[in-house]
Parts: C-alpha cells; structure tokens; sequence
C-alpha cells in the first residue's frame, strides 16, 4: 500500500493532512506522516501515523510527498525529495523561479518519478463543468472572461499577490480552454509594510478573448469567480461554492452541480499516480507554464 507525506503543517498542510488521513481510512493509503520544523504545528498532527521535525527522516517512510511549505522552500525540499527516489506534489505555485521548476521537472524525468504541481481547481466538478460547456460549443465563442480572486488577510511575507493568487485564475482558464495568456499588461498596488504587491489588475489574451484579472489582498470581500461572455452564452462562476448561472436565448437558469471535496480529489489523484505511475491532469508543465506567465505579468507591472 502507498505511504504518503505532508510535509509542512501551516494553513493549508493541516486541511492536506486530513484528507489524507480520511483516504487512510478508506483504505487507498496505508500510512500517513506528518513533517514540520515547528514542533508546535507538528504537535497538531495527531491525524498521521508518524510525527518528524525532519524532512530527511520523513522521506525514509514514503512513497510520495504533497509539500505545503513556503514557495521558496520548494526548489531545496523538491530536489531532495526527487534524488531519495519519492514522488512529489508540490502546491502552487511550483516554484517562485522558471529556471527551479525546469531543474525539478528535468530530475523527476532522470529519476523516473512523479511530479505533479498543486491546481486544485482543476479537481472541482464545478470547474469541469464550465470546461464541457465550453468545449461542447454551448458557450460558442468566449468574447470576454473576467475573473475576480480576492480576500482580505494580513499580508503575507516574502512573496507578493501575484505569486499567491494568480496560479488559480490562469490554470483554471488554461483547463478550460488549452490557452495561455499573451499580449499581457498589469498594473499593481503596494504597500509601505509589504513585500510586494497587495493588488494586481491584469489583462491578457487568451487566443482571441480578452480577459481581465482582479487580484487583492485587502478586499474585504472574498471573491473566487469568474464571468464568461460568449456568443451562444455568458456563464456566472462561484469556483468555491460550486455555483454557474448560465445565460442565453432562454434567459438565466442555475445549473446543477454536484460538488466535491477538491483537495481530497487532488491527494486521490496524486496517490493513484504514485500507484500507476500516470500523471493525466497536474502534469509538472503545467506548473512550468503557470510560473512563465505570472513572470511576464511581474515584468509588464515593472515596464507598463
């Protein structure tokens, strides 16, 4: 049976550890292990199997390891996760450096392993369903998308808005749609305390729609939608509560969607890659190509 690892218990590693502890249950993972340089965190953990302070002594004691650490730790821990022969998910972004995440894609081809990058809205039922409307023509042509990520938080250190929020908005459009944005331009907001910016409004081509992408971290609305205009129809997306309203020549109508437990969707996915060896939706490249494309929107905030 598949032995997986968390390594890093902060906000999102300790929501990673139950659900791994929960396929425990169900019996898809036969042991789960937790990691964290505090021993606080690590004292929390209670739901693994085994405890470790270490990342050296954890990766001893699986097969595969979902870091939820901080994105510059993810260059350091992924290559010696890699080199120990262990597969890896590494959350997003991949990496906060193109030329890191091609050094980790290049070692997991070397040493034969599976490298997945952490896009969990690709494992939401209510994004598959706006990728079928789309890919089934019931959108027809996609004319404008607008797609709003917003929170108000305390701001986080040593990365910027970009870097936090933007991975899910352009996977989510690059799922739907196999397009990458071009012909971007991005303006930003800082603040004195920050280590970046707290806010980004961006705008792209994605083929030959136009898209506008709203960022924010001290918006004290929480946003995680997206609206489509297409020639057929316009669609209204809530990408946590799982919603769409679709739009068109017979008016509004909600559609159904059953909705699902994202992350235990992605950890299932990335423990049956461990054990057939087939990656099909997160693939390393997808993290690659989401990290180019918020390098250029950094560059084009930089050089308007």
């Amino acid at each position: 049976m598949t032995r997986v690892g968390v390594v890093g218990l902060g906000y999102w590693g300790s929501k990673v550890l139950e659900e791994y502890a929960a396929l425990r249950a169900d019996g898809a993972v036969s042991h789960v292990v937790a990691c964290d340089a505090d021993p606080d965190r690590l004292a929390e953990g209670a739901a693994a199997d085994e405890r470790y302070e270490s990342v050296d002594e954890t990766l001893d004691r699986v097969d595969g390891v979902h870091l939820c650490t901080p994105i510059g730790t993810h260059k350091t821990i992924g290559r010696q996760t890699l080199q120990r022969g262990v597969d890896l998910l590494a959350e997003k972004p991949f990496t906060n450096d193109r030329d890191a995440a091609f050094e980790l894609m290049q070692l997991a081809l070397q040493e034969d392993r599976i490298l997945q990058t952490g896009h969990i809205f690709r494992f939401a039922n209510v994004i598959d369903q706006l990728r079928e409307l789309y890919q089934t023509g019931q959108l027809g042509e996609l004319q404008t998308v607008t797609l709003r990520w917003t929170h108000d938080v305390e701001t986080p250190p040593g990365t910027n808005v970009l870097w936090d929020l933007a991975p899910h908005p352009i996977d989510i459009m690059n799922y739907v749609t196999g397009g990458w944005p071009s012909d971007e331009c991005c303006r930003t907001r800082t603040l004195p305390e920050a280590d970046g910016p707290v806010a980004a409004t961006a705008q792209f081509q994605l083929g030959d729609t136009d898209v506008t992408m709203q960022l924010s971290w001290d918006d004290r609305v929480r946003r995680r939608d997206i609206e489509i205009a297409g020639t057929k129809a316009s669609a209204v997306v809530e990408a946590v509560e799982q919603t769409i309203e679709l739009y068109d020549d017979d008016g509004q109508r909600t559609l159904s969607v059953e909705t699902n437990n994202t992350i235990r969707s992605e950890a299932s996915h990335f423990v049956k890659a461990i054990q057939t060896r087939r990656n099909v939706a997160n693939s390393a490249v997808v993290g690659v190509r989401t990290i180019e494309s918020i390098e250029r929107l950094i560059n084009a905030a930089n050089h308007p």
